[in-house]
């Protein structure tokens, strides 16, 4: 989940240090079942998720070791929850 301020526009790239375990978990499903392409969901400032996600596809994958992943994703559509 991530704030809705930071909402991934379409066409727009995100560049994220992702560290936690799950995280890197995620990533290397999304890019071996997925062909890299993943959903990030929001939610709004009291905590409830907005229905509304962002269909991203992962176009750089940097392995940082016990660091985790250096990861840019590019908005490609939308998608409703």
């Amino acid at each position: 989940l991530f704030p809705i301020s930071d909402i991934l526009m379409l066409g727009q790239t995100k560049r994220m240090h992702l560290f936690e375990p799950r995280w890197v978990d995620m990533i290397a499903a999304a890019r071996k079942t997925f062909h890299g392409v993943l959903g990030l969901v929001y939610f709004d400032s009291r905590g409830g998720v907005v229905p509304v996600l962002t269909i991203a596809e992962i176009i750089a994958c940097g392995n940082l070791g016990t660091a985790g992943r250096m990861v840019t994703v590019r908005g490609v559509a939308r998608a409703r929850l």
